[in-house]
């Protein structure tokens, strides 16, 4: 049965001249002008998913922020045409959609999945254009989209360790990652600063939280998971270790390691490798978080683990001496015990690359994340590993890709945009390079909280999200610019709060202009 949403108030975006960001894979559209009367504009669908039907009135809300004068214009039907219903979002999800609109202003978005349409209505959301004088929409008709992802992992970090992020922040992150065609939020939970999030079957772990108010609940990850997932965004967890662990310690100090010449940078301590109850914890957090994130994959870091901290303290050397272990050996021992961990609960593990440098064994389809070297992204795929780039796309770095440097921060998208994950990875056969399988913004929480985390990812995670969703052919931050100056307003005015790229004029909504 046809269902069918009809606004009768609202209004939308600003511009001169459509610009889609991420670009399409292709796409046409002509010249002719054609009103849009958001009284008379109308999104329908045969599908049976109540999440599309949550999308289109979100949707129907979205594409008309500003308040506009009635014109004469004929009606405006979007239907969507959804070949299964399926609300399961996998890293597999085909997130394609066609568009298509005619003079007549019947529009159809094709897709083969239910997430695919909220993308086309994403882009038809930004094809109708806010006249600021007379305050009027209008499209510009024909058009024919075709568009589908280069990879099929285009994700966001956030750190809820170093500064605890709220709820409501990491909603209308979320919102933002959905706007940009983005479909991960790795969310790295703990670190050294702080462990903020509940376990049941470890309670004390949240002694490390930074206040008793400064904690995620076993409902408040559901609903961050479910929010994201209306939004067709996947939330993968990240809980560090060995390293990045000294959280861990405050609740059960038994499980870190003491190595008191180079403990006063608390990223140094690690968990302790020799103790039979340091896995009993990691199984038991490990256990209650895959319930709650149901994605497939599991981050489990293994970056920047301090060796000399293990060397240094006594019990570990000796056991290390005891079992002939050099420190590589022992973290190869440990992640021996934590792969089985992950697997026994249904999950692929992720980690950092220095897992992978290390020589530490890993199954088969595990992920390798690249932060530090982007050469290993093709060492890791030629040794059959798929893999994430992350290097070069530091958000918090101001010079994330030396030794470009730039006069203003902001500008630093553009070595975000050049940056492919394909590019100067040394030697990869055309097989192996179906193992990168997209990459991530990172963006650390040292010196971010609710206060600048919006500005400070946006609006240039679009130059990566763009860089993850668009042909490999689509080159060039120069040529870009001017829709990504469309872009950060076209999301500014949703709320988020992304600063400006260049000069332009960008109404903004009301909260953001009382001072």
């Amino acid at each position: 049965m046809k269902r069918e949403v009809v606004l009768v108030c609202c209004a939308l975006i600003s511009g001169i001249y459509a610009a889609v960001w991420p670009q399409p894979y292709s796409m046409t559209q002509g010249t002719t002008v054609t009103m849009v009367d958001p009284r008379y504009f109308s999104i329908g669908t045969t599908s049976g998913s109540a999440l599309l039907d949550r999308a289109i009135v979100r949707y129907m809300s979205l594409m008309f922020p500003f308040t506009s004068n009635a014109v004469t214009a004929s009606s405006f039907k979007v239907s969507l045409v959804v070949g299964s219903d399926s609300e399961e979002l996998t890293l597999e999800t085909d997130d394609s959609y066609n568009i298509t609109i005619g003079t007549n202003s019947l529009c159809t978005i094709n897709s083969n999945s239910i997430f695919g349409a909220i993308h086309g209505l994403e882009t038809l959301s930004q094809l109708i254009e806010y006249n600021y004088q007379p305050k009027v929409y209008s499209i510009f008709l024909p058009v024919t989209i075709v568009d589908v992802p280069r990879f099929p992992w285009r994700g966001l970090l956030i750190d809820s360790s170093r500064h605890f992020l709220e709820l409501d922040l990491i909603y209308l992150l979320i919102d933002s990652l959905s706007y940009a065609k983005m479909n991960v939020l790795h969310w790295h939970i703990t670190d050294a600063q702080s462990f903020p999030v509940q376990s049941t079957s470890y309670p004390l772990l949240i002694e490390g939280a930074y206040t008793s108010d400064t904690i995620y609940t076993p409902n408040d990850v559901t609903s961050v998971v479910d929010y994201a997932l209306d939004r067709g965004v996947r939330v993968v967890p990240e809980f560090d270790v060995p390293g990045h662990s000294y959280s861990w310690g405050i609740g059960y100090p038994d499980i870190t390691v003491s190595c008191p010449l180079i403990d006063s940078n608390i990223n140094n301590v690690p968990l302790d490798p020799t103790i039979d109850f340091t896995y009993e914890v990691i199984t038991g957090l490990f256990g209650d978080m895959s319930a709650l994130f149901p994605d497939v994959f599991f981050h489990i870091g293994g970056d920047e683990l301090s060796y000399s901290c293990w060397q240094e303290n006594a019990n570990v050397s000796k056991w290390m001496d005891e079992n002939g272990y050099t420190p590589e050996q022992t973290e190869a021992y440990f992640f021996s015990k934590v792969h089985p961990i992950v697997e026994a609960n249904g999950k692929i593990p992720i980690s950092w690359e220095e897992v992978f440098t290390s020589g530490t064994p890993q199954p088969s389809d595990a992920i390798v994340q690249v932060w530090k070297n982007k050469k290993t992204i093709g060492d890791a795929a030629n040794a059959g590993y798929r893999t994430l780039l992350s290097h070069g796309w530091y958000l918090d770095r101001q010079i994330p890709l030396p030794p470009k440097v730039h006069y203003e921060f902001e500008d630093t998208w553009k070595d975000f945009y050049d940056n492919d994950p394909t590019s100067n990875i040394g030697d990869v056969p055309p097989e192996n390079l179906k193992n990168i399988i997209g990459g991530e913004a990172a963006m650390w929480g040292e010196q971010v909280d609710a206060s600048n985390i919006q500005s400070r990812i946006w609006p240039r995670t679009a130059a990566i999200a763009e860089r993850l969703w668009s042909n490999e052919s689509v080159k060039g931050a120069d040529l870009a610019e001017e829709r990504l100056v469309e872009f950060r307003c076209h999301i500014a005015q949703r709320g988020i709060r992304a600063g400006p790229v260049a000069p332009d004029y960008c109404p903004l909504p009301k909260a953001f202009t009382s001072y």
